[in-house]
């Protein structure tokens, strides 16, 4: 029985999925931090070995990774009580946090400072997983589902 050869990609496609330069990429392989084939002036690199490479702690160190707690609520203590509710669900897992929590007036307002910070995070690639009331209203049902289409992990504050 044959086993599926190992797929490779060079050095332009490797930088793109590390979310690096070309030059970073290689600076890395001079280094020893990750390997790569040499083919003449070409580099060539396992995808296998890309994904090993993105669970060292080298490169999860820099470029560090957060669960974005993303609030709506009407009032503060409701506010407060939901942050800390995923605050501590977070603590639990040993997960890094970012909380971000603002009133849902205007009800469906996409130009809100927080909700911009909290796409900023997301469009910076610096979350892994996002947990919200995902169904409480369109702003959070939005956000949700864009951050989805990304791979990214959603979870419902709600269901914790």
């Amino acid at each position: 029985m044959n086993l599926p050869q190992d797929k490779y990609v060079y050095s332009g496609k490797a930088a793109a999925l590390l979310e690096v330069s070309n030059k970073t990429l290689i600076k890395w392989v001079k280094q020893g931090h990750i390997n790569c084939l040499r083919q003449g002036k070409n580099r060539k690199f396992s995808l296998a070995e890309i994904e090993k490479f993105k669970q060292s702690s080298f490169y999860r160190s820099r470029n560090p990774k957060f669960t974005l707690i993303y609030v709506r609520a009407e009032n503060s203590l409701e506010r407060r009580n939901l942050v800390e509710k995923a605050r501590d669900y977070c603590q639990r897992n040993s997960w890094t946090e970012i909380a971000i929590s603002e009133s849902t007036q205007p009800q469906n307002c996409l130009n809100t400072l927080y909700f911009q910070q909290a796409f900023n995070y997301f469009f910076e690639r610096k979350i892994e997983r996002l947990i919200c009331c995902k169904n409480q209203d369109e702003v959070s049902r939005f956000f949700s589902t864009l951050v989805k289409h990304r791979g990214i992990e959603v979870l419902d504050l709600l269901n914790l």
